[in-house]
């Protein structure tokens, strides 16, 4: 497996193949948590490896979690990188964490342009992304830093499939 520059720490991490984006780092999994954290070069390859570390990591939890739930984060995941690539400059890091009550879903950028609410265009792009999250999750907060800005989110892990 090749090793690409860890675009945040400068340290040689393994690459997800074919890509050149690193591979995930496996957190702590103490007391029922399990976390991953993912850097990203903001790219828009980005989106579709984002997508696959998070399936890859949320299908490993145990003990496992409804389809649903899955489906949804990696879905809310996939838009959020995908705000990434369109609207901040340079990289990313997604992180995870899973504790007995939700998919806590977290991702920090280098734009300190915090997200609005526009109307959507049927015929158009965009305005969609942000209603599709607040139907996801129980909350989406955005933290905003000088060096760029955190959107989180929770979804349930107990609702129905």
């Amino acid at each position: 497996m090749r090793s690409t520059p860890d675009r945040f720490t400068g340290t040689a991490a393994p690459a997800l193949p074919g890509t050149g984006f690193p591979l995930p780092r496996a957190g702590a999994q103490d007391e029922g948590r399990r976390t991953m954290t993912c850097d990203l070069p903001g790219e828009s390859g980005s989106i579709a490896a984002a997508r696959e570390h998070a399936r890859t990591f949320l299908d490993r939890v145990r003990p496992a979690l409804p389809a649903s739930v899955v489906e949804d984060a990696v879905l809310a995941i996939s838009e959020l990188v995908t705000n990434v690539v369109r609207h901040a400059p340079g990289p990313c890091t997604l992180r995870l964490e899973v504790d007995e009550r939700a998919v806590h879903i977290a991702v920090s950028d280098t734009s300190c342009v915090t997200p609005k609410l526009k109307p959507a265009h049927p015929q158009g792009v965009g305005g969609f992304g942000l209603p599709m999250l607040f139907s996801l999750a129980r909350d989406v907060e955005t933290e905003v830093y000088e060096s760029g800005k955190t959107v989180s989110m929770s979804l349930a892990r107990d609702r129905a499939d």
